[in-house]
């Protein structure tokens, strides 16, 4: 996938004066997480970019999950509420920009060796000198000119029956269950629960479920588990035939997709 419109872009000419007298400064940090550690819900008031160079994260917003392996990232406008829930030993790398007004959506990006290595740099090295004010600027060069990431996202519906039902499945490791006898459990014709799945989420049964199950195999990869234990515990005969669906919803399969090899 490539650019969006509503990629944040940061296009401007370097100005050392207008980087030295900012009335907030960009910040850069890194945070370690301990297997299925989670933050509290809370907001920033700078817009975040936030990925990990180590495990997968899971970004709970008010719209929905966003799930991030290795080497992709999101942006998270100022002012958004979320909360980071670690998949596996975690080890993020963050980004809080003082251009807070230009990230005005959540948006994943792929994540470069050369944005990896400036972030990591400008972690290590906090500062206000010449050197790290060009470093932050190319750092945005770069993140201007980053591909959106093809990533697990899983819109949480609003309506009453549709919560009950999506809480159920995100509590059910398989989530097997058929829409006819979750229809049955909250009242509601399948015909119903299918036009409301529609609705509320943008996509059908089938295909909310599927973001569900990539969104659970990620995790369960990066705790430790093999392909096909994970493609068994999801309900899958096998990792072959996890795989072929994983493959048809994000463009590889999971060994690749989960392989990004320049990040320690």
């Amino acid at each position: 996938m490539g650019a969006n419109e509503r990629q944040p872009q940061f296009i401007e000419p370097f100005n050392l004066s207008a980087y030295q007298h900012q009335a907030k400064k960009s910040l850069f940090a890194s945070y370690r997480y301990n297997n299925l550690e989670f933050e509290e819900w809370h907001a920033h008031t700078q817009a975040q970019l936030t990925y990990s160079s180590q495990g997968a994260l899971q970004i709970h917003t008010s719209d929905g999950i966003w799930t991030l392996p290795q080497g992709r990232a999101l942006w998270i406008p100022a002012g958004r509420p979320h909360r980071t829930h670690a998949q596996g030993q975690v080890k993020t790398c963050n980004f809080y920009c003082s251009d807070r007004g230009k990230v005005t959506d959540f948006i994943a990006l792929d994540i470069s060796t050369l944005t990896h290595s400036l972030l990591q740099r400008l972690i290590e090295q906090q500062g206000g000198d010449e050197i790290h004010y060009l470093m932050e600027h190319l750092l945005k060069f770069e993140l201007s000119r980053a591909a959106v990431a093809n990533v697990p996202f899983l819109p949480l519906p609003r309506e009453r029956r549709l919560k009950q039902v999506a809480q159920r499945l995100l509590e059910e490791e398989g989530a097997e269950a058929s829409l006819e006898g979750l229809g049955s459990v909250v009242g509601a014709s399948t015909r119903t629960l299918s036009r409301l799945f529609r609705h509320d989420t943008g996509l059908t049964f089938s295909q909310w479920r599927h973001q569900l199950l990539l969104m659970k195999s990620v995790s369960l990869i990066e705790q430790g588990h093999s392909l096909e234990e994970a493609a068994r515990r999801l309900g899958y005969f096998n990792g072959s035939s996890f795989n072929a669906m994983f493959r048809k919803t994000l463009g590889q399969t999971v060994q690749r997709y989960m392989k990004v090899e320049w990040f320690s």
